[in-house]
């Protein structure tokens, strides 16, 4: 079984971090041409999106499986992370959506850091999946995909990485106790979202605030009359 599981996931993750080779407009072309350019792009979207989607039933599937999720979370996890990344720059908002839905159920359901156990679990993968864990969170370039993500454009994207952050922090805050060698990286991360919400904060147009506050308070005035 578990082979064949193996096989399954690598299928799967190809499947999700295909891309089209030719996935710009060549606007020197015909009408004709850049016709087929989308027709194919859009095609490898769908195939993204559904073998994202497969890829959650998978992940459920093995949930009860501490072991097995556990292996198939660190098989997948950098490969997602590459591609997270790489969606982001291309502005491909459907992919990031649906990588954030893959990563928020990994941390929170994969057994990702290997504190749950079954019988098919023994003690050398427990400390492997802290090391690997380790290894993944000091790594910058997610952090950087979260924060290109709560500074996008569109606002649904957007909340969608501001929900992350609000599970992401304390999960990182559980594992930062449980490891004293991610503390400074762990604060490193959380002074760069600070940043970055400051950053946000400072964009938002206050007036818009004030007006609705006064608007509300006329109508609250007007019932009383």
């Amino acid at each position: 079984m578990l082979l064949y599981m193996d096989v399954l996931v690598e299928i799967t993750l190809q499947f999700i971090m295909a891309s089209d080779s030719n996935d710009k407009l060549y606007y020197g072309g015909s009408d004709s041409q850049n016709s087929n350019q989308q027709e194919d792009n859009s095609q490898t979207l769908t195939v993204n999106a559904s073998a994202c989607e497969f890829m959650e039933l998978i992940l459920k599937q093995v949930e009860k499986y501490s072991s097995f999720s556990n292996k198939i979370s660190h098989i997948i996890i950098e490969p997602l992370i590459d591609t997270f990344y790489n969606v982001i720059l291309k502005k491909n908002y459907a992919m990031q959506v649906n990588i954030i839905n893959l990563l928020d159920l990994i941390f929170k359901e994969g057994n990702f850091q290997g504190a749950k156990i079954d019988a098919f679990s023994y003690k050398e993968q427990q400390e492997d999946s802290k090391l690997k864990c380790i290894m993944i969170f000091k790594n910058s370039k997610l952090i950087d995909c979260i924060i290109m993500g709560l500074k996008s454009e569109v606002s649904f994207v957007r909340q969608k990485f501001i929900k992350f952050v609000e599970m992401y922090i304390p999960y990182l805050r559980k594992f930062t106790k449980e490891n004293d060698k991610f503390k400074d990286d762990f604060r490193l991360h959380v002074m760069r979202l600070i940043d970055c919400f400051c950053e946000l904060l400072k964009k938002v147009d206050v007036q818009f605030f004030s007006k609705s506050k006064k608007i509300g308070n006329q109508g609250q005035s007007i019932q009383k009359r």
